[in-house]
């Protein structure tokens, strides 16, 4: 989770070279300060079983998907379409 704030809040690397800083035309204090003050939205999909905490996992999630398909695969779910739809 460390690459999703910029610094000093975490290790995400910054570029005002892109259009949300008007292409450099923005200084780098201020798009720094406009996410501090306005956080970009985190999603994450779960598509393992794996042996993470899923707690851990969602906590600093903001929304969260399933992969339904992969995760079937993974459980060994896919010779019974019956027992997806049941799950």
């Amino acid at each position: 989770m460390a690459a999703t704030r910029f610094a000093p809040a975490d290790r995400r690397s910054v570029s005002v070279a892109n259009r949300a800083a008007r292409v450099g035309a923005v200084p780098l204090a201020s798009v720094l300060r406009a996410e501090q003050d306005d956080p970009p939205v985190l999603g994450g999909q779960i598509e393992t079983a794996g042996t993470d905490s899923l707690p851990d996992l969602l906590a600093p999630l903001d929304v969260c998907f399933v992969g339904s398909t992969d995760l079937a695969a993974d459980l060994g779910l896919l010779a019974d379409p019956a027992v997806l739809r049941s799950a």
